[in-house]
């Protein structure tokens, strides 16, 4: 585990701990000691109820504001039976004036790929992605596919992972005929040789 995973997992434990200190400061302020207190100590039982409602606030505002929210489970899509059949050139042609673009991503590795740092691609699953022109879709194995403003697909993929499919594998994969492109992802150094 990296430093800045363990501070990750560290923060949330030390906001916690200063949390717990600022509630027994208040429950002392409040009424964990005896009710009878003299007059010229209320401002400083004012002062001991603002400390521990300060030490409390971080946590509550990580815990409402910063904690991380559940990955987003990517499943097959929906095949688009509008679609299906011979998909020829002037419904291409129409789809790229329209600025469009779908990408099927089949994942073969071992591993679960975190997908724009908010959803999940698993093992073995599929999924179809829509893009426009200058978006990016970004992995966690390092791979990026990006559209650039002449509509052209550019792939970062420094790990040899990426598997492209011609038209004589859409069959064999499931691959709709609709998408503009598919790929594999599949194991370090494995990429492109394996077909």
């Amino acid at each position: 585990m990296n430093r800045n995973n363990r501070f990750k997992n560290l923060f949330p434990n030390i906001l916690l701990g200063i949390a717990l200190i600022g509630f027994v400061i208040l429950w002392l302020s409040i009424g964990g000691r005896n009710s009878y207190q003299a007059k010229s100590r209320d401002i400083y039982s004012l002062y001991t109820l603002a400390i521990g409602i300060g030490l409390i606030m971080p946590y509550l505002i990580y815990l409402f504001g910063f904690k991380s929210k559940p990955m987003n489970k990517l499943k097959r899509n929906k095949k688009d039976s509008n679609k299906t059949g011979i998909y020829n050139t002037r419904i291409l042609q129409s789809k790229r004036r329209k600025k469009r673009f779908e990408i099927f991503v089949l994942n073969e590795s071992n591993d679960n790929l975190i997908v724009n740092r908010n959803s999940e691609l698993e093992n073995k699953q599929w999924h179809i992605f829509q893009m426009k022109p200058n978006e990016s879709i970004f992995f966690s194995n390092g791979i990026i596919f990006d559209i650039d403003d002449n509509n052209n697909l550019e792939i970062e993929d420094f790990r040899n992972q990426i598997i492209g499919l011609g038209e004589d594998y859409f069959k064999k994969y499931e691959v709709p005929d609709y998408v503009d492109w598919a790929f594999i992802i599949a194991e370090p150094n494995k990429g492109d040789t394996a077909e």
